[in-house]
């Protein structure tokens, strides 16, 4: 198996039996897989440093920053970090291991040269040979909980109306997340 983000090869660190891709940083009953925002990124022997349009030192997307970003949903980064095992996992889970931290950008590319199990947001497959694009598609409208900070911003641009009356009545607010 081969992995590329945004057109950097992606080295797979030895004794690595998973693969997992996030948008959200919330895994498997809400294990927090993606630690490191701000924390330095290795360096990539034999990755071209400025890299494609985009890509960083050390695997992937946003800028030429030589440390990670944290993760979000809407930043249209997607998070590829690697697990050992189930054991791992489970370290990971109650804080006495994390995740290793392989790429971060906004296109991945994984080709396979055999069937392999996979899992897509839960969901487990057999993926034959193939090659998976993962892209930035798509916006989506979210419901979120309002803040005092989003009560503000709302008042402040919008005119008063039903709309605004419904918006603080039913403690919602609505977000366009998109690319």
């Amino acid at each position: 198996m081969r992995i590329a983000v945004d057109g950097v090869p992606v080295d797979i660190p030895e004794g690595t039996q998973g693969i997992i891709v996030l948008n959200i940083n919330s895994y498997a009953g809400g294990s927090k897989l993606w630690r490191f925002g701000g924390k330095a990124r290795p360096a990539v022997v034999g990755a071209m440093k400025d890299g494609p349009a985009g890509a960083r030192e050390g695997g992937g997307g946003g800028g030429g920053s030589s440390a990670w970003a944290d993760s979000s949903i809407s930043d249209g980064l997607l998070e590829v970090v690697a697990v050992n095992n189930v054991v791992h996992l489970g370290q990971i889970k109650t804080g006495l291991s994390n995740a290793r931290p392989l790429a971060q950008g906004s296109v991945l590319e994984v080709v396979t040269d055999c069937s392999l199990p996979m899992q897509i947001d839960g969901e487990p497959f057999i993926q034959r040979c193939s090659r998976v694009l993962v892209d930035w598609a798509c916006s989506a409208d979210m419901l979120l909980p309002i803040t005092a900070l989003h009560v503000e911003a709302h008042e402040a641009n919008a005119t008063k109306s039903v709309a605004s009356a419904d918006y603080v009545a039913n403690h919602a607010w609505c977000a366009n997340y998109s690319d």
